[in-house]
């Protein structure tokens, strides 16, 4: 969702409309609360992210993806691309931007699956949110607000809406 808006801002011809499942738009607390670990700890949790994203980072990119996804990091990013961003707290932005129809979906639920091992692990990343802040283990509901909001209540954690797993 996020590489999507820079591309509404920078390339607006090639997109037809522009749907967001589950984006960070105004960060995350999870990258908040990892961003200031050392080092080591840092490579160790980006060699689980890579059993469960498939990719394997290269050193100094898992550092880089958390500042980015930081609220620091996406309050800097939302300042050169606001287009499609909500004017008020946990609203609804434009329906469209030079007439390219925006959405976004978000989900709520942490646990989804009994059968699901990351459902274990997700409700230790959600403590990073404030009580009764609704979010999908990684990324608050309001923070995903983008375009029209179609639905910011889906029983889904980041990791199903992702796709990771293959939707286990």
């Amino acid at each position: 969702g996020l590489d999507a808006r820079f591309v509404l801002a920078t390339r607006p011809s090639v997109l037809a409309s522009l749907t967001q499942l589950g984006s960070p738009n105004l960060g995350s607390p999870v990258a908040d609360a990892l961003l200031p670990l050392d080092d080591g700890t840092r490579d160790f949790l980006a060699g689980i992210v890579s059993i469960v994203g498939g990719a394997v980072p290269r050193p100094g990119e898992f550092r880089a993806s958390l500042t980015f996804l930081s609220t620091q990091g996406l309050a800097q990013f939302n300042q050169m691309f606001p287009a499609g961003l909500p004017m008020t707290p946990c609203g609804s932005g434009p329906a469209s931007v030079n007439d390219i129809p925006l959405f976004s979906f978000a989900g709520n639920t942490i646990p989804t699956n009994p059968g699901d091992f990351t459902d274990i692990v997700l409700p230790l990343l959600a403590s990073n949110f404030p009580p009764d802040t609704p979010n999908d283990a990684l990324v608050g509901v309001c923070s995903a607000h983008f375009g029209m909001v179609v639905q910011d209540n889906l029983v889904a954690n980041h990791l199903d809406l992702v796709n990771q797993l293959n939707g286990a």
